[in-house]
């Protein structure tokens, strides 16, 4: 996978709560999707109904980092001051209240490489 999932940051923290994440190799966001689950047991994640987040196209490259608000906002990006050319891009999922208070929630972040859909009525 070319980006790294440094974790969930500030749980429970209204808008601040976000999962931050570190492009390892350049790509492009919309080859991801995160999905919101939680842990049943200390190594095993729940495969069932959760919610999910597909990125728009986006190019990222080494040294950038994507940051996922819980909370409402507008999405952005802006260049780190700490690494010459990368950048930060921020998401934001629009909940009013936090999503990953409880420590057994987690995200499962997905690299795709193909996806089908069905057709439009």
């Amino acid at each position: 996978m070319k980006l790294g999932v440094l974790g969930i940051m500030d749980r429970g923290k209204a808008f601040h709560e976000r999962l931050q994440l570190s492009v390892l190799q350049a790509t492009d966001l919309s080859f991801y999707t995160l999905f919101f689950s939680r842990y049943n047991e200390a190594t095993a994640v729940s495969a069932g109904n959760s919610q999910a987040y597909w990125f728009a196209p986006q190019i990222v490259k080494p040294g950038d980092h994507v940051f996922v608000f819980s909370s409402e906002g507008k999405n952005s990006s802006t260049s780190l001051t700490t690494v010459p050319g990368a950048k930060a891009y921020f998401y934001y999922l629009g909940y009013k209240t936090t999503i990953w208070q409880d420590p057994s929630s987690c995200v499962v972040v997905q690299e795709l490489t193909t996806w089908a859909t069905t057709a439009a009525s």
